[in-house]
């Protein structure tokens, strides 16, 4: 064990702080080989307050940088985004600014530095429940209504070539959705796309699947209902190959968020198992991931407060999704608009929700169905989101967040999640290098 008594520093003045009337608070990483107890307020030699947070017991934070990069100029409505690889992230939207026509634009990685492509058209006119899944490394699909052209469902797969997107031949159903009602899309096999849906006649909730061959869709399956009672707010996910999860709210149960589980044949055929109620709160807002075999983490908003839950999914017949477990709500109460999650890996994620002021992200653990949130929650970005944010994590200490701000342009940013994050600076002054003793003092583990 290597003492060291005094601890030096660089800091920049950020824009995360409490409220717009604080000073600037400035987040900073310690690697995880370093360890530290508790510590208190001390002052630098400007008189200026140092806070230094606990670092017992240690905890992970999100590192976000000061400089914020701006995407698209747009009044973008149904914001969705997908990760292609750790450091490529694509996000689909509709730009009201421009007759609604569906765009996407591409944002590449170099650490936390963002290079955001132009926007690129792939619908004229007219759209509206925008989904995306990733295909490959290289390509993706996005699902949405043509309100232009009496809202049929519609499909089309992108190709990403550096930051620049490229569309096939777009898909049209014989399928007239429900705007507003949402979509979800995924992909349970290789060369197969999963859309589930609420349908306008009857207000169904149904689904279908779509073979495809790099950027053409074939003929697509019969739809195979999942609700009579208009679903709303629908989401899905594959938990595994062949087979997806369905989750929404149910309007013919109190607004309660409800889940199917179904196997995905070879074929494209859908085989429903037995509904799931999963809570017993009105539930909007509503996105479903999994981090591995048979597991599913939901995130969604319960009145304003911004909730996530993790349950597990089997492979039997018929599939039946397990009751949840225990639910958290790591922002506490509060005014939320969006809520959206993304897992690192098996074990953590990133949730991110936009409480009307900031955009704020906390990050949690997960044990099966046990999720344990970070105590402290991380500010990326001040300016407030409305209903549009997105971000997908990487595997590689990163996570990529696009929102529309309140100018109608979307911001990018990318944060660092590492682990024991332990100094937190406020300072109303410009950047300095900050030097000051801490007792007791850090160590460094050295491996023998």
């Amino acid at each position: 064990m290597i003492p060291f008594g005094k601890i030096e520093h660089e800091y920049f003045t950020g824009t995360t702080c409490a409220t717009a009337d604080t000073a600037a608070a400035v987040k900073k990483l310690i690697p995880s080989n370093y360890k530290g107890a508790t510590r208190n307020k001390i002052a630098n030699l400007n008189g200026e307050g140092v806070y230094l947070e606990s670092a017992d017991p240690e905890r992970d934070g999100i590192n976000f940088p000061t400089a914020i990069t701006a995407g698209p100029a747009v009044q973008a409505t149904y914001l969705a985004g997908c990760k292609l690889t750790n450091t490529l992230f694509v996000y689909a939207y509709a730009d009201n600014a421009d007759g609604e026509d569906g765009k996407c634009f591409v944002v590449s990685t170099s650490g936390n530095t963002p290079t955001v492509g132009t926007e690129v058209e792939f619908e004229d006119g007219g759209v509206t429940d925008v989904a995306i899944t990733r295909l490959s490394d290289t390509t993706f699909a996005v699902a949405y209504y043509d309100v232009a052209d009496s809202s049929y469902l519609k499909c089309v797969i992108g190709t990403v070539s550096g930051t620049v997107p490229s569309y096939g031949t777009i898909k049209s159903t014989a399928v007239i959705g429900t705007a507003t009602a949402g979509i979800g899309i995924t992909q349970p096999r290789d060369g197969i796309v999963f859309i589930a849906f609420q349908v306008t006649s009857g207000t169904d909730g149904s689904t279908i699947c779509i073979p495809f061959t790099g950027t053409t869709f074939d003929t697509q399956t019969s739809e195979v209902e999942f609700d009579q009672t208009a679903p709303d707010n629908i989401a899905c996910c594959t938990y595994d190959t062949g087979y997806v999860v369905v989750a929404y709210r149910d309007t013919g149960d109190t607004n309660y968020l409800h889940a199917w589980g179904a196997s995905v044949s070879a074929a494209g055929v859908v085989s429903f198992g037995t509904e799931k109620a999963l809570n017993a709160a009105a539930s909007t807002g509503i996105q479903v991931s999994s981090p591995e075999t048979n597991s599913i983490v939901i995130s969604y908003l319960v009145a304003a407060d911004a909730t996530l839950m993790a349950t597990t999914v089997n492979q039997a017949s018929p599939v039946v999704v397990a009751t949840g477990g225990a639910v958290i709500t790591p922002f506490g109460a509060g005014t939320h608009t969006t809520v959206r999650h993304s897992m690192i890996d098996n074990t953590q994620g990133i949730i991110i929700g936009d409480d009307g002021t900031y955009l704020k992200c906390i990050r949690f653990a997960k044990a099966l169905a046990v999720l344990t949130a970070d105590a402290v929650i991380d500010t990326a970005i001040e300016g407030r989101y409305a209903s549009f944010a997105e971000g997908a994590c990487s595997t590689t200490g990163n996570i990529c967040i696009a929102g529309r701000d309140s100018g109608n342009v979307f911001q990018v940013v990318v944060g660092s999640y590492l682990e024991n994050r332990v100094i937190d600076v406020r300072s109303t002054g410009t950047s300095k290098t900050y030097t000051f003793d801490v007792l007791p003092v850090f160590t460094k583990e050295i491996a023998n």
